[in-house]
């Protein structure tokens, strides 16, 4: 009898750490992963004090944020278009976001400032709806989105360049202002192609 009890005993226990593992396994699955951009703000939100640290903290979160997903995004325009000119578009985005995000990464280490190392839910997004696009339809959507990408950069760094009260920051937003002016000029002569059609 004892023997019996011990072993009911014990498959009772094991059913319920089986149960209790798989409810944990489920719940991760399901658990969205956090947005990379949201953690780094509420990092940089607990650790700076003054309105200017929180800004220059918060530009380079932004500007992170806009050059991580340029080149995922970049990347996919260089496997799914269908236009060798675009292609090659985008291959530059690829090598001058790559650039800029290795050198905001070091400026961003130097001032203890946390950014997004991984593309945000936003990107994702973008990254999703343009993979489900048929190649003339993904070649015109990338193409206004990276003409709306660039204009928002713009807005961005060109602020930064004004209103920073650190002149590491201050000079890293105006460097890169003629680069990103650069490639909405480009942007748009393909907008402009694409809504003709």
């Amino acid at each position: 009898m004892t023997r019996k009890k011990h072993y009911k005993t014990v498959f009772i226990k094991t059913s319920i750490v089986t149960a209790t593992l798989f409810t944990t396994m489920a719940c991760q699955e399901n658990k969205k992963t956090e947005d990379t951009k949201v953690v780094a703000d509420n990092q940089n939100e607990y650790y700076f004090d003054t309105n200017s640290e929180e800004n220059d903290a918060a530009f380079l979160v932004n500007a992170a944020e806009a050059n991580v997903n340029e080149i995922e995004l970049a990347q996919l325009a260089q496997q799914r278009s269908s236009n060798d000119d675009l292609k090659g578009f985008a291959k530059m985005l690829n090598v001058d976001h790559q650039a800029s995000i290795k050198e905001l990464t070091n400026l961003a280490n130097t001032k203890s400032i946390v950014i997004p190392t991984s593309m945000t839910d936003e990107g994702k997004t973008n990254f999703k709806d343009l993979t489900n696009l048929s190649n003339i339809d993904f070649d015109k959507a990338y193409t206004n989105l990276m003409v709306k990408a660039h204009q928002d950069a713009i807005t961005l760094f060109d602020k930064a360049s004004i209103e920073s009260k650190d002149k590491a920051i201050k000079a890293f937003a105006t460097a890169t202002l003629p680069k990103l002016r650069q490639h909405l000029d480009i942007a748009i002569t393909f907008q402009e192609k694409y809504n003709k059609k």
